[in-house]
């Protein structure tokens, strides 16, 4: 068995064509081994996609008179870098389908059980022009670097493949994504956690890539301080980069929440350990992660205004032209929103931001010569930093009913963050304990969200009021407000009520709960 380390870079053609031909490119890769080489692969799976399902990988591929029969295991860690077992072995010329009886024991066993005696068939196949550098690493060790251009194919569906694989050969992992920073140097370029077969597959089956919710964090209770800071940020990261092909691609309103999720997820735990652990460079990620997070924010807000606050108000006042007028002009503004969105996405800053918080994860930049704090137990850590927020979230929500617009949406993201903060944890601590917290929060962040819906929109119809926007637009914002008004009090009292459930239920994270 082999396991494969790999970073993948996507490009566009344009960009991917230039970085070939500029000589800081030719001088960053070196002189080491160099092979081109023209690759037919062929990818196979049952009638019903159970290997693709399962997230493995069963190829012939044929390079020059060889064939190699491949099986890959699914990624087995998380972040932005592949982590997976290969599984490569030569086969005869007349080989027509993978033969999974030449794999050893336990990949065998897994892979016959999923196919389950059905046939196998090619689905997709892939044709690419692959150059192939091997590039000697600071350390001595090896990085092979891929630059792939080529098609996948299924049936008569065809979709370009243009990318650079950093695949670690004897380096240490550090090594990829420093290399990946100094080609961000050259040419913009996006972070791929999907590979060819599964962008083939999704030919194959009509669909396309969509929203990835945050995954658990697996924070143990045996977990340091140190490694819960790796697992929860490499989580936060693998969920952002997994949403960038529906986002950029797609352009899916779900997948850009899960992606502003993902932000502020990660923006949450790098504050929860800021006194724990700091390291040089983590000043310019979290300016970065603001930035990102704001720009998602905006167009977030107007897909939220015009998929949800503005609906129950057109069905109150059916055939409204004040309501249309609105719909109109801030469709416009989404439009315009989801514009940079996705020009920024594809900027050099937002890749530039996930390699260097991968890298810093990495290499464990935080550490000096006495690592003692950073090796206490995770658990303890926690229960003093959720006591912390607690408290502040308590004082704030003793005063709900007189708290202002701007106070109450200060309470709302402190319990978002609450939120965010325990689901890292709660698997280090009683399962008993921790749904009847998280049940009575998740009753309460549902209406605050919808307070929160209505304090945005204000921002949005104020934003229209004072614009060149038609009378008809001025019309409809004024209509709405009043209609949010009338529900305004009635959502505020089911708040109240909500609050004094939650503030008697014990947090479970205290030994005497």
């Amino acid at each position: 068995m082999g396991f494969e380390v790999e970073l993948k870079l996507m490009f566009a053609a344009a960009d991917l064509e230039a970085l070939r031909a500029d000589e800081r490119f030719k001088a960053l890769v070196g002189c080491g081994k160099t092979t081109a080489m023209c690759l037919r692969s062929v990818y196979f799976d049952t009638p019903d996609f159970a290997l693709s399902k399962a997230g493995i990988v069963a190829r012939l591929r044929e390079t020059g008179d060889r064939l190699i029969q491949t099986v890959k295991t699914p990624s087995q860690k998380g972040g932005i870098a592949l982590h997976r077992g290969e599984y490569e072995t030569a086969v005869s010329a007349g080989t027509h389908a993978p033969r999974f009886s030449l794999l050893p024991g336990e990949i065998r066993d897994q892979v016959e059980a999923l196919v389950a005696g059905d046939p196998l068939s090619p689905i997709v196949e892939t044709r690419v022009n692959r150059c192939e550098i091997e590039k000697t690493a600071a350390d001595g060790g090896i990085i092979l670097i891929a630059i792939d251009t080529g098609t996948a194919r299924s049936g008569e569906l065809v979709r370009p493949l243009c990318e650079i694989e950093l695949e670690l050969k004897s380096a240490r992992p550090a090594s990829l994504y420093e290399l990946a920073l100094d080609i961000v140097k050259l040419a913009p370029c996006t972070i791929g956690i999907r590979g060819k077969a599964e962008r083939g597959f999704d030919l194959a089956l009509g669909t396309k890539p969509g929203a990835v919710h945050a995954s658990d964090a697996m924070v143990s209770a045996d977990m340091s301080i140190e490694a819960a800071y790796i697992a929860i940020l490499d989580n936060c990261l693998g969920q952002f980069v997994a949403n960038l092909p529906a986002v950029a691609e797609e352009v899916d309103p779900a997948a850009l929440h899960q992606m502003r999720v993902s932000l502020r997820r990660l923006r949450s735990a790098l504050d929860l350990f800021s006194d724990a652990i700091r390291f040089p460079g983590l000043k310019a990620i979290e300016k970065d992660a603001q930035y990102l997070a704001r720009l998602l924010g905006r167009a977030r807000d107007l897909d939220v205004f015009l998929s949800s606050v503005l609906p129950p108000a057109e069905e109150a006042f059916p055939g409204d032209d004040g309501l249309a007028a609105l719909r109109a002009e801030v469709r416009r503004e989404q439009k315009h929103a989801w514009t940079h969105v996705i020009r920024t996405l594809n900027d050099r800053r937002t890749t530039r931001f996930v390699l260097r918080l991968a890298l810093a994860l990495e290499q464990k930049s935080w550490r000096g010569k006495d690592i003692t704090p950073v090796m206490e137990p995770a658990t303890g850590f926690a229960a003093r930093s959720l006591d912390q927020l607690m408290k502040k979230v308590t004082s704030l929500g003793s005063n709900l009913k007189t708290l202002d617009t701007e106070d109450r949406h200060d309470l709302r993201k402190r319990l978002k963050r609450l939120r965010y903060n325990l689901s890292f944890f709660q698997a280090a601590f009683p399962a008993e304990k921790v749904q009847p917290f998280l049940a009575s929060l998740s009753r309460l962040q549902t209406l605050f969200g919808k307070l929160n819906d209505i304090a945005m929109s204000e921002a949005i119809l104020a934003h229209v009021e004072k614009g060149d926007s038609k009378p008809a637009a001025r019309a409809g914002a004024a209509r709405l407000r009043k209609y949010h008004h009338k529900t305004h009090d009635t959502d505020l009292k089911k708040t109240v009520k909500l609050w004094r459930e939650f503030r008697d239920v014990p947090p479970f994270w205290r030994a005497k709960s």
